[in-house]
């Protein structure tokens, strides 16, 4: 078996390209949705604490853009197809993988 059939790079990257782009995007939302938390313009802000939802939304931003950067460094190291540059990209999509599971499970604990 050759060494190559293990990897398939096409779906591999076209993925990534997926998820760096759609998390850039809803990290861009995030920074719009604090903005108009700060200045109470959501339904659920202008009743409490503006502070810890536009802090909240602040931290899902700099993660989802975090994610993105991570998964498109996985596509950059991963490209070059040499053994330590495929470890190097697995561990940066690992990263990315593991602040979504670290937020999925937070939010499963909290209701």
């Amino acid at each position: 078996m050759r060494s190559h059939s293990l990897f398939r790079w096409t779906p591999a990257a076209i993925s990534l390209w997926i998820f760096g782009v759609l998390f850039g995007a809803i990290g861009i939302l995030n920074i719009w949705l604090a903005r108009l938390s700060s200045q109470r313009a959501l339904p659920d802000s202008g009743a409490g604490d503006t502070s810890k939802m536009t802090h909240s939304l602040l931290l899902g931003a700099a993660e989802n853009c975090a994610i993105a950067a991570l998964c498109i460094l996985g596509w950059f190291f991963m490209r070059r197809h040499t053994s330590l540059s495929l470890l190097a990209g697995a561990l940066a999509v690992g990263v990315a993988l593991f602040i979504t599971l670290r937020r999925w499970l937070y939010w499963q604990l909290a209701g």
